[in-house]
């Protein structure tokens, strides 16, 4: 199958990472019933905390490497892998969104965190969304960024089917065998990627990146955004073509009293328009700071 026929929500494909960052180690983080996972605590401990959650495929330090200083410098920034991804949690049963959406709460509790301000890109978006709509009173707020209310378009109607039964022949197939084509496919796809890039992709569970992907691409919340009351912001990123602008915007058309925080920059520009993208972060998660009470 041919990439571009791959749907692909992989912020920084094109591979423009000049230099490894330096980057402290994580800690490691115990879940009740959950397991160990790797978690950033930064910034300082008194300050609002905003929890970034990452996009599909990739891992919360290769999508967030160019957040962490600028936010670090007003917020206390939290970051995790997903299930599935680097360092995230390894469950045996199926992924699902709404399962990271409860392991968001889980670190929180882990960490001794009442309320956090949710930043969710892509896949974390969907992630977000879900946080909000279960357990709204443990959000200050809502920020939004390259993601929308239904991932599932027309073209991709086959593909939560696809990608569930692929996920359940890895779990029949020989493990050398599976981490041999996953290999071979990410090598492919990664050709232009700093090394630092691929060996954070080479962490990811193959199985669990596919039930990601199908609960991903089930995924629609049109009909329950206008319940949201957590202040809400989006960053919409004007030139994605992952992501088309107009899907991002219906999100502030379907969640009342949302505010649009637009940006210069595609489906990568967490990292290769890092300095308009981090204005408009920056800018939102003060938004919806200042609406729930919490202003700096």
């Amino acid at each position: 199958m041919r990439d571009r026929e791959l749907p692909s929500f992989l912020p920084m494909s094109d591979g423009r990472i000049a230099d490894a960052p330096e980057l402290a180690p994580p800690g490691e983080l115990h879940l009740p019933r959950r397991g160990s996972l790797m978690v950033r605590d930064e910034g300082d401990k008194s300050a609002p905390a905003v929890v970034l959650l990452h996009g599909w495929t990739v891992t919360a330090d290769l999508n967030f490497f160019l957040q962490y200083g600028p936010l670090a410098e007003r917020y206390r920034v939290i970051s995790f892998d997903h299930r599935g991804h680097g360092h995230g949690l390894r469950p045996i049963r199926p992924v699902r969104i709404v399962d990271l959406a409860d392991d968001v709460v889980a670190v929180a509790d882990a960490l001794g965190i009442n309320r956090v301000v949710a930043v969710g890109y892509s896949l974390g978006g969907a992630v977000a969304q879900v946080l909000a709509r279960r357990n709204g009173e443990r959000l200050h707020g809502l920020v939004l960024t390259a993601t929308m209310p239904r991932f599932r378009a027309s073209d991709l109607r086959i593909w939560p089917g696809i990608m569930s039964g692929l996920a359940a022949g890895t779990r029949l197939a020989p493990r050398r065998v599976v981490d041999r084509v996953f290999g071979n496919m990410l090598e492919k796809r990664t050709a232009d990627l700093h090394p630092w890039g691929v060996e954070q992709l080479s962490r990811n569970h193959p199985r669990m990146l596919l039930e990601t992907g199908a609960s991903l691409f089930n995924f629609d919340s049109k009909s329950w955004l206008p319940t949201i009351t957590t202040p809400t912001s989006i960053v919409v990123t004007n030139d994605d073509r992952k992501v088309p602008p107009r899907a991002q915007r219906q999100l502030a058309d379907l969640i009342p009293d949302a505010m649009l925080h637009p940006v210069d920059g595609g489906h990568d520009a967490s990292v290769a328009s890092a300095a308009t993208f981090n204005r408009g972060l920056l800018e939102a998660i003060d938004s919806v700071l200042a609406r729930a009470g919490n202003g700096r």
